[in-house]
């Protein structure tokens, strides 16, 4: 028996699978990927890939989501949000070698030829030279003085545990608005960090210019380093207590600010976002508002709420999300659909159609309150849990409340 995997990986490394080709016997008969199918409940089948494929192999296998009913197979290029093959992507990819880190001169042509605020590009020089005076390198340098972190006290105040793994600052960053994990990020030194902003991990799939995008990353990463030295300094010299929530409320409003230096008509269109609470739904309608910690895992929220929908028998529904391009690929007909979605797409407007009503609709943040504040809470969870309106999670229940006092009486 031999094995041959189209194998590809995405950008945050993991591995996917194109196609699979099992050649069995010593006459060689081929086994289609179709055979590894049941055909009845849409699923791999298990007991013949464990047979086939190492544990690593098995694992991607069953990551690829399996259409509720069978599609035309297609080619996947998998270096664009689209799919579609483009000659411009495969040059780059030739051309770009992976996890490359410009030369030091390099980097401060690229930090001082930003397009953000002066403060924000002199606070990146210091933190990228290594000259912020952490209480590790005050240590280092003068033989003085306690190293350890003045927020958390349970490691030394190294750049990297300031800025990404203390777990003071960690729920800093989750509670922007792309609830990102940064201990996951790999940086190892100041330069990491400085890398880090000038060339930020952008998703290819929001409809915005990429130019436009980098740049507004890039100021939101710079922004929160800074936010977080300053978090540091006011524990330090002020003995501040920190306050999770108005940071967070607080960094956001900056961020937008230094949006509007780049594109003025986005302060405008973020303050005329509609709704802005969350809304009942109508009579006998049934609404389901979703969230994800990942963005990746947005649409498959929404399928799960479908199928819990169907489960408790509900016939007219709103599904309301904050992640856009999932709602964007549910009611716009588009072939430019992401790949990474396509098969979960499919399978909500399938099920959808079981629904005397089915409407899906995207809010902003503000709308999706309660769904959001349970998403967070839930990340920091070992397993499944389960509340009502009795023991709502503090975080959860204060969004609730918002949420109420925004309905008309």
């Amino acid at each position: 028996m031999r094995v041959i995997g189209l194998w590809v990986r995405d950008l945050r490394g993991k591995h996917l699978v194109g196609d699979v080709t099992v050649t069995l016997g010593r006459f060689g008969h081929q086994l289609p990927t179709s055979h590894l199918i049941d055909p009845v409940n849409r699923k791999w089948k298990f007991d013949v890939l464990k047979n086939l494929v190492d544990p690593c192999s098995l694992s991607a296998i069953l990551q690829v989501i399996v259409p509720a009913r069978a599609q035309q197979d297609r080619l996947i290029w998998t270096l664009t949000p689209s799919g579609r093959f483009t000659v411009k992507t495969a040059i780059t990819q030739c051309l770009s070698p992976g996890n490359v880190i410009p030369q030091t001169n390099s980097i401060w042509k690229l930090l001082w030829n930003m397009k953000m605020h002066k403060r924000l590009k002199v606070f990146m020089w210091r933190l990228g030279s290594n000259t912020l005076p952490t209480k590790q390198l005050l240590f280092h340098k003068t033989g003085f003085g306690d190293p350890m972190c003045p927020l958390c006290g349970s490691n030394k105040e190294s750049y990297q545990h300031l800025f990404l793994k203390c777990s003071v600052i960690r729920p800093i960053w989750f509670g922007l608005n792309w609830g990102l994990h940064p201990d996951s990020l790999p940086i190892d030194s100041s330069l990491d960090l400085l890398n880090l902003v000038i060339n930020p991990p952008i998703c290819l799939g929001i409809d915005l210019n990429p130019k436009t995008l980098k740049a507004q990353t890039s100021i939101q990463i710079a922004l929160t380093l800074e936010n977080i030295w300053s978090v540091r300094n006011q524990r330090v010299h002020n003995n501040t207590k920190v306050n999770h929530l108005s940071i967070v409320k607080n960094l956001e409003g900056r961020i937008l600010e230094h949006f509007h230096i780049i594109d003025p008509c986005i302060l405008a269109d973020s303050l005329s976002i509609s709704p802005l609470c969350w809304s009942a739904p109508p009579s006998n309608v049934v609404k389901l508002n979703t969230d994800a910690a990942l963005k990746d895992a947005e649409s498959a929220a929404l399928l799960w709420a479908l199928e819990l929908a169907k489960d408790n028998h509900f016939y007219a529904v709103v599904v309301e999300s904050d992640a856009k391009v999932c709602i964007e690929a549910l009611t716009v007909a588009s072939s430019t659909t992401l790949w990474k979605i396509h098969s979960l797409v499919a399978n909500i407007n399938f099920l959808a159609l079981e629904f005397s009503s089915c409407v899906f609709c995207w809010v902003g943040r503000d709308a999706n309150g309660v769904a959001h504040a349970l998403t967070k809470f839930a990340s920091t969870q070992p397993a499944y849990f389960s509340c009502t309106s009795s023991n709502l999670p503090p975080s959860v229940r204060e969004a609730w409340l918002r949420d109420l006092l925004a309905l008309p009486s």
